[in-house]
């Protein structure tokens, strides 16, 4: 079939909406349809169980970011307490016993 025909049918079967015609289309079935949707992915109980999960995702994460930040920080406090800082000399344990002798007790 040649180009031409095709596309001339093509114009042919489409009815043009007047200046004051406004195309609403319809969404769904039409009323009174057995087809009609009564199980599956979009009733309104499978779309509010899906809302639910999302929450309850969003908020374990919530949870674990602030758990990970908690044990990040109990971390660098025990690092920090456990460890003498470099610049500090050690403790002279001499000079501790000579100054007991010294004093007089």
């Amino acid at each position: 079939m040649p180009r031409r025909k095709i596309v001339e049918k093509a114009i042919l079967s489409l009815n043009m909406l007047g200046t004051e015609d406004v195309w609403q289309p319809r969404i769904g079935p039409p009323p009174g349809s057995q087809n009609a949707l009564k199980n599956g992915r979009f009733t309104m109980a499978a779309k509010a169980r899906r809302k639910e999960a999302a929450t309850m995702r969003k908020r374990v994460r919530v949870l674990v970011q602030r758990a990970s930040l908690l044990v990040a920080e109990t971390e660098t406090k025990r690092k920090r307490a456990t460890s003498t800082p470099p610049s500090a000399p050690p403790p002279n344990r001499a000079r501790e016993s000579r100054r007991a002798e010294e004093s007089p007790s």
